[in-house]
Formats: structure tokens, sequence, C-alpha cells
């Protein structure tokens, strides 16, 4: 019998300005994208790839939000550092 591989998964942090967006939201929206956190936790990957001057972060749609976040391979930690309406934070 193999045995599975235990899943590695990925802390999920948020910088200050992400924290401030997250409060800004109204109650309905917060709880939508914090329930989008354990998924980055358990596979970062899944976000769409950024360009420009955002190389190396990603986008997960939360509707009408979008997370802006990054991933730190070494450390196992995917950084939320935007959370906003689509229109406004331009991603």
């Amino acid at each position: 019998m193999k045995k599975e591989k235990p899943a590695v998964n990925f802390r999920v942090t948020m910088n200050r300005s992400a924290w401030k967006d997250w409060r800004k939201l109204e109650s309905a929206d917060k709880q939508r994208v914090l329930d989008i956190l354990p998924f980055l936790a358990l596979n970062p990957f899944i976000g769409k790839k950024l360009q420009g001057e955002f190389t190396g972060s990603r986008r997960m749609r939360v509707w009408p939000f979008r997370v802006v976040y990054r991933i730190l391979k070494k450390e196992r930690v995917v950084e939320v550092w935007r959370v906003g309406h689509r229109g406004s934070i331009g991603y």
C-alpha cells in the first residue's frame, strides 16, 4: 500500500495595505475574500499571472473584487498586498 504525500500548504499573510483595503469592504464582501484564502494556501498558483511592473505577482478574482498577491516559494508564504474592486486597483 502506497502512502500519500502530505499536502504542503503555504501560509497566507496580508500586508498593511491589504488589511486597510479589506477593512473598507462591506461585511458580506469581507467574508467572500476570507473564504478564498484557504484555497490560496492549498494552491497559490491558481491565480492569473500579472505582467509589466507587477511581474511576479498574481491576482485572484473574487467577484467583483481582486485579491493581488505574490508567492514567496522559499518561505512557503503567500503575501496578499492588495484587495479591492476590480476597477479601483487596476489589475
